[in-house]
Order: C-alpha cells, then structure tokens, then sequence
C-alpha cells in the first residue's frame, strides 16, 4: 500500500501551520479586545455586571482565554521580554505559501 503522495503531506502541513497562525492571532485579538471593552472595571466584573454571569463563570472564561492567549504569545516566540528558544510562528513561516 503507497502511502499519501508529497503534494498531500505539504498541503497539509501548509493548512496546519496556516489556520494554527490565523487562531492564535484571533486569540490575541479577542483577549486585547475584551481588556479594552472592559476597561477598568475589568474582564470579570464587566462580564459579571453585562451578562449576569456568576464569579465562577466570569473567572473561567477570562482564566480559558488568558492561558490560550498565554499560549499563543509563545507560539509567537515569547512574551513580556521572554523569549523562548524556539519561534514556532518563524519556524512555520515556510509552510505558510504566501497566506
């Protein structure tokens, strides 16, 4: 049995590194989003008082997203001045076939 042929691998290592690029950026978009809409109040208590979620519901949606966007700052190589030894945004960019 032939396994898959190269233009399928690289099709879909390419689609791979490219929505994994584009979700993590959405991530980072929506956190900062959600700060600025927030305000000073903050994330937590600005859910709580807008949508009437309880303090557990607020805290785990703000918790989920920050660690996603904790996540996706180091897939971007590192965040607040801590770079990680390896960029995997940078180390993808080949894959991306000008996306």
């Amino acid at each position: 049995m032939a396994g898959p042929g190269f233009g399928g691998i690289d099709s879909q290592v390419s689609q791979f590194a490219v929505t994994l690029r584009d979700v993590f950026q959405q991530i980072l978009w929506y956190n900062d989003s959600l700060a600025a809409w927030a305000g000073q109040t903050g994330p937590v208590a600005a859910l709580k008082s807008t949508y009437g979620l309880s303090d557990a519901d607020a805290n785990t949606i703000v918790a989920t997203l920050g660690n996603l966007a904790d996540l996706a700052a180091k897939y971007q190589g590192g965040s607040g001045g801590q770079q990680l030894p390896v960029n995997y945004m940078a180390n993808s960019r080949s894959m991306w076939g000008g996306q």
